[in-house]
């Protein structure tokens, strides 16, 4: 099977954006609707393997079915020539390998449950107006308060 240029009549194939274990993504282009996507396509050679076929599409399903500031949506997803694919938002910037290469992230672009969606790949600020200390007894991300009596 060979992998097409073009899905559908509607998506251009572009770059290579990352490999995983059964499928590739690539950069695309939705001429429909004229704006940047990406395209996972289930590896040629796992095509042919119901379960595996069957979990791409599952896949598929479910990340349609989510809607959150950290995850990318789902457009679309279908068959062209015999090779399954899922169209998915493209987002703006670096791959994490990119950003992992460069060292440790600093904490002040780590990203936090309430990070809006226009921030991902941008230096996020904290607010100056609430200093914490090592000795604050504020609780911290994933912790409770305590208290004593």
């Amino acid at each position: 099977m060979v992998v097409p240029e073009g899905l559908g009549g509607r998506f251009e194939l572009r770059g290579l954006l990352g490999r995983g274990g059964m499928a590739d993504v690539r950069e695309g282009w939705d001429r429909r609707l004229d704006r940047p996507v990406a395209i996972k396509l289930l590896r040629p050679e796992l095509s042919t393997q119901t379960d595996i076929r069957l979990r791409f599409e599952a896949e598929a399903k479910a990340a349609a079915t989510l809607n959150h500031p950290h995850v990318v949506a789902v457009y679309d997803s279908g068959e062209d020539n015999g090779v399954p694919y899922i169209v998915m938002e493209r987002l703006p910037g670096h791959s994490m390998a990119e950003d992992i290469a460069t060292g440790p992230i600093p904490v002040e672009r780590a990203p936090t449950p309430t990070s809006p969606r226009s921030t991902r790949s941008s230096t996020a600020t904290t607010p100056s107006s609430t200093p914490t200390s090592p000795t604050s007894t504020a609780p911290t991300s994933g912790s409770k308060a305590s208290t004593s009596s």
